[in-house]
């Protein structure tokens, strides 16, 4: 799953939903067909900024978007204080993934 993702067969929005990780421990075949004949849906490496309007950050998509999800989880957490860490993540991550589907 970590090589479709490198080459872009995978972006981060789908990632931060959890769906590519629980097709490929349920099902690898299904998973290995869905990716095998993939063209790359984002050039890996790239330069982008927000919604992939340029390079204001020089961060990659990956960067800026780990970057986006960091920001968010600190966000959540300080707005709930009962939130734990990985479900602030967990939510931070599919919240950013909702706000920039080009990221």
């Amino acid at each position: 799953m970590q090589n479709a993702f490198n080459r872009g067969q995978i972006t981060p929005a789908m990632m931060a939903t959890g769906a590519p990780l629980r097709l490929a421990l349920s099902d690898g075949t299904a998973f290995k067909a869905l990716i095998e004949d993939r063209s790359p849906m984002i050039k890996t490496n790239t330069v982008v900024g927000i919604s992939g309007s340029g390079s204001e950050t020089g961060e990659s998509p990956r960067q800026l978007f780990s970057r986006l999800v960091e920001e968010k989880k600190q966000q959540l957490m300080q707005t709930d204080v009962r939130l734990g860490e990985l479900d602030a993540h967990r939510k931070a991550g599919a919240l950013v993934a909702k706000e920039n589907p080009d990221c």
